[in-house]
Parts: C-alpha cells; structure tokens; sequence
C-alpha cells in the first residue's frame, strides 16, 4: 500500500519504500530548524517536492516558495553574487542573525579573522561563509572571534612557479631555498628532510656543502 505525505499542499510525496519514509521524517524534522539544506540527487528524483515539503512544514510556511535555476544564469553573474568587498559585511551580518537566535549579543571580528576571511578563496560561496561564521561562534566563547575560530586558509591558493619566475630566481637558488624549507619544517632532521626530498642523505650532504647549510 502506497503511502502519501498528506501535510504538503502543493505536490504530495507518494512512497512505499520504508528509506523513503525515512527521508521524509528527516525532511520535516529539519524544517524546524534554521540550518542551510543541501538536497542531492538525480533530475528527477522529487528533490523539488521534498524542497517544498521542507518549507510546508516549516516556520517560513506562510512566506513564498522561490525557486531558482541556476543553469539559467550566466557564469559570470553567478561569480560576481558572494564579492571579496562584501565578506566582511555579510559575515557581520551572519554573527547578528546567529545572535538573535541564540538571544546573546553578536559577537565581533577581531583583525585577524577578518584578515582571515579575506585572504580565503571562498569556493563554497555565502554557504561556505554561514558554516564558518556558526562554527566560529560556537567555538569562540568570548565576545570577539579570533583568527584561530576561523577554520580556513590563510591566504589564497598561489603558484610557486609564477613566483619564482617575478622573482627571477635561478635553478639553484630555488633548490637552496627549497632544502632550507625542507630542513626548517622537519626540525633539522636530515633523514627525514632526505626523504621528502627524494634524495639520499649523502646527496643532501653534498647539497648542503654547495649552498653552506648548516
């Protein structure tokens, strides 16, 4: 016997399946909360009807349901929604709803977060932003986040070759350099510096010999 989701007014879910009953009794119980949804699957599996039965169920009910295509919209339109000029904004932003949520007072962004969030590529966009923001409120007990609660690079991915080529560094300086790095981020241990190096220890020693490494 077929089953029929009976609270969604616009399309109900018809399912037999006892996974499918599952996914809808997860579907309304997350509705009661506030948190981003990611709905994955197939064109069309009902990820739209689920969407719905979500906001039915939800206390955001009486507001419109909008939906958006997003391969309707040019690439570059799409790039240019989330802006760097825009994330300290929107990430003061996401601290004020997070606060009046939890009834407590929003909390700042001290330099270094901020220097953080800039210096992130943003890959996940706004989404990516909210998960940070929530995170670092929670794990942040004073009143201002610190750039250690932001769990995110530090700078923008860069291309050690572009660099080294503006640098007009030669084949040997870029090899002394690299050993030195090596050497510096194993503690000084030759063995193991050898090893991310590719090289045996002897082959470092004459190494260190030519460039006066210590």
């Amino acid at each position: 016997m077929s089953a029929i989701a009976p609270d969604v007014t616009a399309a109900p879910l018809v399912h037999r399946s006892a996974l499918m009953a599952r996914v809808i009794d997860l579907a309304r119980r997350v509705a009661q909360s506030e948190a981003n949804l990611l709905l994955i699957g197939e064109s069309g599996t009902g990820k739209g009807i689920l969407a719905r039965l979500i906001h039915e169920t939800s206390a955001r009910r009486s507001g419109p349901f909008v939906t958006i295509t997003c391969a309707n919209i040019a690439v570059d339109l799409l790039e240019s929604e989330d802006r760097m000029e825009d994330v300290p904004l929107l990430a003061e932003q996401m601290l004020r709803d997070i606060a009046r949520r939890s009834g407590g007072a929003p909390k700042r962004l001290s330099r270094g977060a901020l220097e953080r969030l800039m210096g992130h590529a943003w890959p996940g966009n706004v989404r990516e932003l909210q998960n940070v923001m929530e995170g670092a409120a929670i794990l942040e007990a004073g009143p201002e986040i610190d750039r250690d609660a932001i769990p995110v690079g530090e700078a923008r991915p860069r291309d050690p070759i572009a660099e080294a080529v503006g640098g007009r560094y030669s084949l040997a300086q870029l090899e002394e350099r690299y050993i030195r790095e090596v050497l510096r981020l194993t503690g000084g241990n030759r063995s193991q510096a050898a090893r991310v190096l590719g090289i045996n220890r002897k082959t470092l020693l004459e190494k260190r010999k030519r460039y006066g490494i210590p």
